[in-house]
């Protein structure tokens, strides 16, 4: 399947809901790059390793680089952003949550024009306008950009996350999250109907831009270039300071003392969250660099 390239348009809050979700595609590689995503934290009792990490992939992006694998051979607990064990249950909450208030549906809720928009957006990438009616405006917004991302060939399958986790479990080692599923539900059901609102919009006016942004990101993340990932960072949030809070920042601040920890137990862990966690000043990278460890890129 052919894919669309190009320069980054703008970055938004398309933008900002691929980033969350951290749906990028992996560019095949001519030569091994200086760099990978992966960081190795020294100066506890054990190594740790920080995984940059990309939520959903097409099925040719495997396997890893090998400092990546070598990292994951290594680890004898690999710990997630969340346990990926209770997905199922997770699945059932996110649409209890995402449900309108009965008797409410988006025609009610939307502006006409956007609810028009909308509807011709799902029904163009093969989804079905009305089974959206009953949701909120978040979980549409999400749902509309998985859409347009699986059309171009990303499966959340094909994730680290979930690969990972499937090995990580038919090896024996010990798993964990940094937070709940239930957690991340509630992050998200946190924004206004206002901001919902605003965020649907916008994704629909960037919804052509959410592919070559990916490709973009994706060329970052292959050859481990982590400065201009956090300018990446910096432009996807810079008109939405209550999300980067939300998303990036307070959850970086809650995971900081559980990694810390992790460094004074014997055996070596490996964690796997989004990249865009790891990279820019008030990353975990530079956290625990402030912590007084040693933190070297792979």
């Amino acid at each position: 399947m052919s894919r669309r390239s190009g320069p980054l348009v703008r970055t938004g809050p398309a933008a900002l809901l691929a980033s969350l979700l951290l749906l990028v595609q992996p560019l095949a590689a001519q030569t091994a790059p200086a760099h990978t995503c992966l960081w190795r934290v020294t100066g506890g009792q054990n190594t740790v390793y920080l995984l940059g990490s990309i939520h959903m992939l097409p099925p040719d992006a495997w396997p890893l680089p090998e400092p990546m694998r070598h990292a994951f051979d290594r680890a004898a607990t690999v710990v997630f952003e969340a346990d990926l064990g209770n997905a199922v249950e997770a699945g059932l909450l996110m649409l209890q949550r995402a449900a309108l208030p009965a008797g409410t549906t988006l025609a009610t809720v939307l502006p006409a024009n956007l609810h028009t928009r909308l509807t011709a957006a799902v029904r163009r990438l093969g989804g079905d306008p009305g089974g959206l009616e009953r949701v909120k405006p978040w979980f549409a917004a999400i749902t509309l950009t998985s859409l347009e991302l699986e059309a171009a060939g990303y499966h959340a399958s094909e994730g680290i996350d979930l690969r990972l986790w499937s090995r990580a479990t038919s090896a024996g080692k010990k798993t964990g999250g940094l937070e709940t599923l239930a957690h991340q539900i509630d992050i998200l059901d946190s924004f206004t109907m206002a901001e919902q609102i605003e965020l649907l919009r916008q994704s629909l006016d960037e919804l052509d831009t959410v592919v070559p942004e990916l490709d973009r990101l994706t060329e970052l993340w292959r050859t481990g270039r982590a400065e201009a990932l956090a300018s990446m960072l910096r432009g996807t949030f810079k008109d939405a300071p209550g999300a980067y809070r939300k998303l990036v920042l307070e959850r970086n601040r809650a995971w900081l003392p559980k990694i810390l920890a992790m460094t004074r137990r014997p055996g070596d862990v490996l964690v796997v969250v989004g990249v865009l966690h790891l990279v820019g000043p008030e990353g975990l990278v530079q956290s625990l660099r402030s912590h007084g460890l040693t933190v070297v890129q792979e």
